[in-house]
């Protein structure tokens, strides 16, 4: 009797927390877009850049409870004047936010706030079905209605995958329940048969919530990394001056990593030499430990509550 009413409070238990877990507008969820513009024969001016939203934070707008979304950009600029002159590419770095965001239960729908002054809009409804038109719009590309409805599973929960368009393979203009689009996470600008040169399209490279990654399918057909943090960050300028010390450094892959008290709770990344992700965590207290079975040079990235960033280098011997 014990074990079966044992049986019925976990299972009850396990639905609960997985009916929980129907979203990732959570604090610490990162999207990564890329975006190009279309381009036509005898075009001299091209364009290609990286998006980065991060949810980090709380706060309360006219009595309503929103999270804080950041976003960081690399714009890539190309001029390519007709042959002999020579072309330049410049590459510039942008920051926007707080803008604010807000998952509705209730609604099964995600509010957007451009600032804290501008008006509520919707930008996802996952309620909606096949033959249905989706709250985001795109300035070139009308036909945004449910075209097929397929399920897919994102970092081992299943969701609802509303395709839009069937030209693509893999389907490259979509959105995901939970999730949000494939062209632009508060925005849509699609893939599609551009007529001309100039019109912007996005595609979802990655999303990563809780150490996990999840690759869009055209960025795993593709084989296309997942942009790290320091992608987005040009210089010292655009790091936070609080300090951060390690310590010992170098060392042989035990260390200890002391932040301000204003960093507590952020979260804190350490990739290696090549750019990959070895180890992610968030910071509770001042001091903590990290340890490390990696030898070389090792760059963190810590990003705090109120957007800040700051990096740095850690050196692990043998």
């Amino acid at each position: 009797m014990n074990r079966l009413l044992y049986t019925l409070i976990f299972s009850s238990f396990c639905l609960f927390a997985s009916s929980q877990q129907n979203h990732y507008f959570l604090d610490y969820a990162r999207w990564v877009y890329q975006t190009e513009k279309s381009y036509e024969p005898g075009q001299i001016n091209l364009y290609s850049g990286l998006e980065e939203n991060v949810i980090l934070g709380d706060t309360i707008l006219n009595s309503v409870e929103y999270k804080k979304l950041f976003k960081r950009f690399k714009h890539i600029n190309t001029v390519m004047p007709p042959f002999p002159n020579q072309g330049s590419t410049t590459i510039s770095y942008e920051s926007k936010g707080p803008m604010f965001i807000r998952y509705d239960d209730l609604e099964n729908s995600v509010y957007f706030k451009e600032s804290a002054d501008s008006s509520e809009v919707v930008i996802y409804d996952f309620n909606i079905g096949l033959g249905d038109t989706i709250a985001l719009r795109s300035e070139y590309f009308s036909d945004n209605t449910v075209k097929r409805m397929d399920t897919i599973s994102i970092l081992g929960i299943n969701q609802t995958f509303f395709i839009l368009d069937t030209l693509y393979t893999p389907v490259r203009n979509g959105i995901i329940s939970g999730l949000g689009s494939l062209n632009g996470l508060t925005y849509f600008q699609p893939r599609f048969e551009a007529l001309s040169g100039g019109i912007l399209m996005t595609d979802l490279v990655c999303f990563e919530y809780n150490n996990s990654t999840f690759k869009s399918l055209w960025a795993e057909q593709n084989q296309t990394l997942c942009p790290s943090l320091t992608e987005f960050i040009s210089s010292s300028k655009d790091v936070a001056i609080e300090p951060i010390t390690i310590v010992p450094n170098p060392n042989n892959g035990t260390f200890h990593i002391q932040i301000p008290e204003t960093h507590i709770g952020s979260l804190c990344t350490i990739f290696n030499s090549n750019g990959q992700k070895v180890n992610s965590i968030i910071l509770q207290e001042k001091n903590t430990t990290f340890y490390l079975n990696t030898k070389g040079l090792h760059y963190y990235i810590v990003g705090n509550h109120h957007g800040k960033m700051i990096s740095g280098k850690v050196l692990i011997l043998e």
